[in-house]
């Protein structure tokens, strides 16, 4: 897996060679403040669909495989596969575990932990869900890599963007699922267990992805 969230310059060079996809990733606004604002932040805007095609242009590029993470692999990345029941769908599993975070078990999360929805975002966005009491001091997204890893040098595992999975959601197959939480998220959406769903071609500032490099 990626250490770090897909960010808007490699996203840039994708759009480069694939000059007929959605551009509406190259500028993103929250009441007048950029969200990705630079190539170092993790890329916005963009759906399920666009993050597949992106590894497969990857794939392509480099002559390996990429995609998606599973949602089983993203659960070992945030430190809980082996707690969460195999074989039940991510619906079943949704914020089942209550007490695990991507920094641990305490709460309220240490300060300066992830870039979570906190004071400097509501101070700026209106009706901002905030993590009480809780600074960062990023309003929206931060650069990848800005905060500390986890325990397996992973980074934003929680907070900074939503991060598309491969996995649909339940057996209706309607809805792809998405962990991590963001930057303007309540927090619910903190637990490593959490999980949000939605439509593949859904697309806003909240989202994004990182990939996965394929062992053959």
């Amino acid at each position: 897996m990626c250490i770090h969230e897909t960010r808007k310059g490699d996203y840039a060079a994708y759009a480069k060679e694939r000059p007929r996809i959605d551009m509406s990733w190259q500028k993103i606004e929250a009441y007048g403040v950029p969200v990705s604002g630079g190539d170092d932040h993790p890329v916005v805007n963009v759906n399920w669909e666009d993050a597949v095609a992106f590894c497969e242009w990857l794939s392509q590029k480099e002559g390996k495989v990429y995609r998606l993470p599973t949602d089983r692999e993203w659960s070992y990345a945030a430190g809980i596969g082996g707690k969460e029941e195999k074989g039940l769908t991510p619906e079943k599993l949704d914020a089942k575990l209550k007490e695990f975070y991507p920094w641990g078990q305490t709460w309220p999360p240490p300060a300066g932990v992830a870039n979570l929805a906190d004071t400097a975002g509501a101070a700026k966005i209106p009706g901002l869900a905030v993590v009480p009491g809780y600074t960062d001091g990023v309003v929206t997204t931060a650069p990848v890599m800005s905060f500390k890893p986890n325990p397996l040098g992973l980074y934003d595992l929680s907070g900074n963007v939503w991060e598309w999975c491969e996995d649909w959601y339940n057996k209706s197959r309607k809805e792809r699922v998405l962990r991590g939480g963001s930057w303007g998220y309540d927090p619910l959406s903190l637990l490593s267990s959490d999980r949000l769903y939605n439509a593949p071609n859904t697309r806003d500032m909240y989202r994004g992805f990182r990939c996965v490099l394929v062992r053959l």
